[in-house]
């Protein structure tokens, strides 16, 4: 049997497990091929998140291309999924590391400051995988749900899982709740920044915030608040378009666009940006922890 060839150059892998009555959950993830061996495809997980607790049941998996929505774009594949660690952990995580440079890096500074799981490596090889006790690998009407309630799965790579349809269409889309709700948040805390809404402001921007504006300048959420009351830069407008993102479970990143009418020191600045944030929840709620722009050319 063939390798994984039509995932060459492909950012987002759809993850399909099953259940114990065949239903199959979907999961956006990141992975990495083995450049020595193209039926090799390497995967994380947290050791308690749902899709490692159906792997330990049983391997069977599909998975197909798929946008950071989690959007198929390809062709479904079925292959066979193990829990691995030692050798075979490290190897994947450097494979992964080296192709998500410099977000995975990031998800993972922020995941020091956060209670998480152990992680645990799935390798993922294509090859029949029938067998006594396994699920089919394809979906199955909806049945009543054998497993016992699972927390939402919230690997540090757009992890979230979502149950799949009887008979899903290619090209639905699909957003995970924590990526649509904190894009509206950021919605928010930009129009707090033009109403000069701080006490909003206050309750959306970590304490350890890292702002660094598309001039390069460093901000603090201390000094960006204190700017803004100060009357030094006033913004008064903040606009995004464009905007994705990538749920990772207690973490989101989101990209985008973003028009801004800016006063600094004086003089008014209009001007567009293309800008990475991430937000981060603690203890239930949720605040934006980095802000990174780039100027685009008008």
């Amino acid at each position: 049997m063939g390798g994984f060839e039509t995932l060459r150059g492909k950012r987002y892998l759809n993850l399909e497990t099953f259940r114990k009555n065949g239903q199959g959950v979907r999961t956006p993830v990141w992975f990495a091929a083995d450049p020595g061996d193209d039926a090799t495809l390497y995967v994380y997980s947290l050791s308690q998140s749902g899709k490692a607790k159906r792997l330990r049941r049983g391997g069977a998996v599909r998975v197909a291309p798929c946008d950071a929505r989690g959007t198929v774009t390809g062709a479904w594949i079925e292959a066979q999924a193990s829990i691995v660690d030692g050798e075979a952990f490290r190897r994947g995580m450097q494979l992964i590391n080296r192709k998500y440079r410099p977000w995975k890096q990031i998800l993972d500074l922020l995941a020091r400051f956060r209670r998480r799981d152990a992680r645990v490596g799935i390798v993922i090889r294509r090859q029949a995988v029938s067998s006594p006790g396994q699920a089919p690998a394809g979906p199955r009407p909806p049945q009543a749900d054998a497993d016992p309630p699972i927390a939402p799965d919230v690997t540090a790579a757009n992890d979230r899982d979502r149950i799949a349809p009887r008979t899903p269409p290619t090209g639905e889309k699909h957003m995970a709740d924590n990526g649509q709700h904190i894009i509206e948040l950021d919605r928010q805390r930009m129009q707090a920044m033009a109403g000069k809404d701080i006490p909003t402001l206050n309750k959306l921007l970590a304490d350890e915030l890292i702002y660094c504006h598309s001039s390069a300048r460093l901000d603090t959420k201390q000094s960006l608040i204190g700017a803004m009351q100060s009357g030094a830069t006033v913004y008064t407008g903040v606009e995004p378009s464009e905007v994705i993102a990538q749920d990772c479970g207690d973490a989101v990143v989101l990209s985008g666009i973003a028009r801004i009418n800016v006063v600094s020191g004086g003089k008014p600045n209009a001007f567009s940006v293309r800008f990475t944030d991430v937000y981060a929840k603690r203890g239930g709620q949720w605040q934006m922890v980095t802000w990174q722009s780039t100027r685009l050319p008008e």
